[in-house]
Parts: C-alpha cells; sequence; structure tokens
C-alpha cells in the first residue's frame, strides 16, 4: 500500500545522479522501477507545463511519482491506485526538475514506461503547443472542455476560459489533426498551416505537414490553398483533400469546400458527385460541383474534372470572351478556355454557353442512333444515354460513325448556304457554320434571305426528285432532303447510274452531269 502522506523531503539522492539535461519531450521504455527508486533529472525548455507520466502492468507492482525542484520542494505526486500515474506542474523555462520513480509493496516493476512532457504554455485564455525537432503529432477537439493532445499527451482546457489554442510543428514531419463544433466552423489551410474558428474558439496550425479537420455537425465552410508547386485536388461530398510536395490537407464533414490554385503550377482538381441529382458548372475560372447539402469548387486551376455517378446529374458551361473549345463525347464533355479546361464525365445532360470570339464545338456520337439539330444560334446533339445543348457558337462540327444516325441543319434569316455530299453536310451563313459527316439522313431548312443549296452524288446509283418547295437525293446508304431554298443545284460526276425525276418548284434548280430523267 503507499504511504498515507507523501515526504515532505525526497530521500537522500543517490550519488551519481546524472546532471539535468534539457527536454521538451522524452519518452523512456523499459524501465525498471525498485522499491529504492530511479531519479531522473531534467531541465525545462520553456515556460508552462511540466507533465511526467509512468504506465505499467499494475498486477507487476505499484509505481508512484514525486516531481521536486532543485531546492527540493515536492511540486507534485500521484500514488499507484491504478497502472498509469500522471503529474502536471507549472514550471519556468531553465528550471531544474527532479523526477523520482519508486516501486510500492517492495516488488519492482520492470515493464514501466516513462514521458515526460514540456510543450504546452498557457497565458491566460491562450494556450500554445509547441512541437519538437522530430515528427509530431497534434489532435484537437472543439467542445465545452478543449482536448488537446501532443504526441499521445492530452491535455483539458475549459472552454469557457481558453478560446485561443496554437500548435506549431517546428521541425520534422508533422500531423495536425483538428475537430470542429457541433456548430458552424470555419476553417482556412494552406501548405503548412491552418486556421479552424466556430463559437467562441480558434485553432491555429503552423509548421505542419499533414493537417486534417473534421467539421463535425452545423453548416462549415472551408477554404484550400495551393503551394507554387504542381498540386491536386479531389473532393466529393463530406471529403476533399489537397496535396503537393512535402504537404497534404484534408477536411471532412464540411458542406462547403472551395480550393484555390493561386500560387503557380500545373494544377488539377478532381470533383465527384452524390448519389443524387447533381449539377456541375465549369467556367473559364473555376469548376464547381453542387447537390443536396454540398458544395465542391476548385478556382483557378489548370484542370477541372467532375464525375457524375448516379442520379439526374446535369454540367454546364461558359464560355470566355475569346475563342474556346468544346470537345463531347457520349462520355465527357471537355471545354477549353483560356489556357484552362473544365472536364464533365458520366453526366446525363450537359449545356454550353460560348462567351465570344470563335467558338467552335466538336461532337462525337454512340454506336446507337443520334440526333444532330444545328440552327444559327445553337445546336442539339442527343443519342442513348447522353444529351448535349449548345449556344452561340460560331461552328459545330459533328461526327458520326455508327448506327442510323440524323442531321437536322436550320437555315438564318439571312442568306444561308447548304452544301451536301454522301459523306459531309454543311450550313453556313453570316457568323455560324454547322457541319456532319457520316450522317446516313440530312434534312435542311431555308429560313428567309436568298438561300442556295449544293448537292452532290456518290459513287452509288442516286435518285434525285424534285417538287414543290422541296428537293431530296438519296442512294441505299444515305438520304440528303432539302426545303425552303431559292436556288437548288445538283451534281452528278461520281458515278453510278443517277436517275432525275423533277415536276413543277418554286426555286431556281439547276441539274449538273450524267443524270436520266424520268
Amino acid at each position: 500500500q503507499p504511504p498515507t502522506q507523501p515526504p515532505t523531503q525526497p530521500p537522500t539522492q543517490p550519488p551519481g545522479l546524472p546532471p539535468a539535461r534539457p527536454v521538451d519531450q522524452i519518452q523512456l521504455d523499459g524501465q525498471t522501477i525498485t522499491a529504492a527508486g530511479q531519479w531522473y533529472a531534467y531541465t525545462a525548455t520553456r515556460d508552462g507545463l511540466f507533465t511526467v507520466e509512468a504506465t505499467f502492468n499494475r498486477a507487476q507492482g505499484g509505481v508512484n511519482l514525486e516531481v521536486f525542484d532543485s531546492s527540493q520542494r515536492r511540486l507534485g505526486g500521484s500514488d499507484a491506485a491504478s497502472g498509469s500515474q500522471r503529474i502536471d506542474v507549472t514550471v519556468s523555462a531553465g528550471q531544474s526538475l527532479y523526477v523520482r520513480a519508486w516501486a510500492d509493496g517492495g516488488q519492482a516493476n520492470p515493464g514501466v514506461r516513462l514521458r515526460v512532457t514540456n510543450l504546452v504554455q498557457i497565458d491566460g485564455g491562450s494556450v500554445l503547443v509547441h512541437g519538437t525537432s522530430g515528427d509530431d503529432s497534434f489532435e484537437f477537439a472543439a467542445g465545452a472542455e478543449h482536448a488537446v493532445r501532443i504526441n499521445g499527451v492530452e491535455y483539458r482546457f475549459d472552454g469557457a476560459v481558453v478560446n485561443t489554442i496554437a500548435l506549431d510543428g517546428l521541425a520534422g514531419s508533422d500531423t495536425a489533426e483538428l475537430a470542429g463544433a457541433e456548430g458552424s466552423d470555419t476553417a482556412a489551410l494552406r501548405p503548412g498551416a491552418a486556421e479552424l474558428s466556430g463559437p467562441g474558439y480558434t485553432v491555429a496550425v503552423t509548421n505542419a505537414e499533414t493537417i486534417r479537420i473534421d467539421g463535425r455537425g452545423g453548416q462549415d465552410t472551408a477554404a484550400l490553398d495551393d503551394s507554387p508547386g504542381d498540386d491536386l485536388f479531389t473532393a466529393s461530398p463530406g471529403l476533399a483533400q489537397l496535396t503537393g510536395a512535402g504537404f497534404t490537407l484534408e477536411v471532412r464533414q464540411f458542406e462547403e469546400v472551395h480550393a484555390y490554385a493561386r500560387y503557380g503550377g500545373v494544377d488539377e482538381a478532381s470533383l465527384y458527385d452524390s448519389p443524387g441529382d447533381d449539377l456541375f458548372v465549369g467556367t473559364p475560372e473555376f469548376g464547381r460541383l453542387t447537390g443536396e447539402g454540398f458544395v465542391l469548387r476548385a478556382k483557378f486551376f489548370a484542370a477541372v474534372h467532375a464525375y457524375a455517378s448516379g442520379g439526374n446529374d446535369r454540367a454546364q458551361f461558359q464560355g470566355s470572351a475569346s475563342a474556346d473549345l468544346l470537345l463531347g463525347t457520349p462520355v465527357y464533355a471537355k471545354m477549353v478556355s483560356q489556357g484552362r479546361f473544365n472536364r464533365a464525365k458520366y453526366f446525363d445532360e450537359v449545356v454550353v454557353f460560348a462567351g465570344g470570339g470563335d467558338d467552335r464545338a466538336y461532337l462525337y456520337d454512340s454506336p446507337g442512333g443520334d440526333t444532330l439539330v444545328a440552327r444559327p444560334d445553337g445546336a442539339s446533339f442527343y443519342g442513348p444515354g447522353f444529351y448535349y445543348a449548345l449556344r452561340e457558337f460560331e461552328g459545330v462540327v459533328a461526327t458520326a460513325s455508327g448506327g442510323n444516325d440524323t442531321a437536322d441543319f436550320h437555315g438564318s434569316t439571312g442568306a444561308d448556304a447548304f452544301f451536301a455530299s454522301s459523306v459531309e453536310a454543311q450550313m453556313s451563313g453570316s457568323g455560324y457554320f454547322n457541319r456532319a459527316t457520316g450522317f446516313g439522313r440530312v434534312t435542311a431548312r431555308g429560313n428567309g434571305g436568298f438561300d442556295e443549296a449544293v448537292l452532290f452524288d456518290s459513287v452509288l446509283s442516286d435518285t434525285f426528285a424534285a417538287e414543290g418547295n422541296e428537293a431530296s437525293l438519296s442512294n441505299p446508304a444515305a438520304l440528303t432532303w432539302v426545303c425552303d431554298f431559292d436556288r437548288v443545284r445538283l451534281f452528278g460526276d461520281s458515278g453510278g447510274r443517277d436517275t432525275a425525276e423533277v415536276a413543277a418548284v418554286d426555286y431556281v434548280l439547276e441539274i449538273l452531269g450524267a443524270w436520266r430523267r424520268k
């Protein structure tokens, strides 16, 4: 049993006690503590708390702790009531401290772990936690009683008294893990540093290579800044991470996350959707993915990728004032603007607004039956599992490679020109052109102004028919139909046995080549 009263003076110190050595934190494993006791001498490296811990198997014997100053005054003690003992005393930098560990009951304990920590400073409502020269681990959890851990040593502070906590990793490769309050929190992270604040508290981290923050409850917002190097931002609802050379920044359970690539490098972002209906918006400055209860935004990144996996998901792109390029397939849409690009993959619907300049769109079909509807001010392109709506593009080029595909062209109120062969069709006018390649069925309609259609036969046997305001050219593999044109010119010099059947028409018709008349 431990003595009922601790000694007021320490036992005589054994000869050969090593001189006090500076300590910020030290752990001694496998210490054999006897009834006579072992002494350890240290010098505090900073003002603040001096913490001594002993961990042991109680079945092998109890271990008691005492701390004395250089005047042999007992500053604190802890008896062996359990298998874990701890003393916290307040010290000054440069102060010599003597730790005595001794076994009670006359039985030596050979497996004691001692740990001494002098890393925490308290100044009124502020707490500063230092790291060591090695690799450190910091933990913080906000609450009515704030919890702080440094390399496994836990401290608790009354949230009504302490409202500011600073964690400084110093040297080494350090990790800081922070947890916000149940209310709404705000986090700002950058390589090596972070701030987390909420109702009644602020915690700041410096010199930490890995920083992880859990927003917990409330409506939480996080902002992450990049490094001057090449960085990668990856985000999904509830989890976001920004990584680069020598750093990792991570946030969890934040409803709104913004990542910024302001400081250089070729930075890339990947945004992943929820199982519900989500919306991706891509502009020359940012890519943003939103859904039920979350916002993920990547700003100034060289490349932003958005991925849809469930629900009815839509992507919307906005072009710049300069020339932009859209590449669209049934699987993904990629918009290149001012040296950056946004890409949306697996989205059900894509809407694209050109912003000015000479903007071009290149569209590619699926193996199934697809449809292109092209107008002077926009185009739609759709097929099994995908839909595109384009607005204000100067040029749209669609390519079909399989399936029963249809292209439908519409003219402007001005003068338009339509050209069609067996493999390609194009309609153009003031400020626009639309082209379709490989479509089996093509239709074109004039719409005011003086519109002209030029049709070319194929190497197969073609049939031309004209009546009223319509004309058609067909063969076993393709059909072209035109309507409401002021002039139609037909060329037949590609081969095959071509025939023409002409009734009364209300447009100028010119037939060139070896056509058999019916």
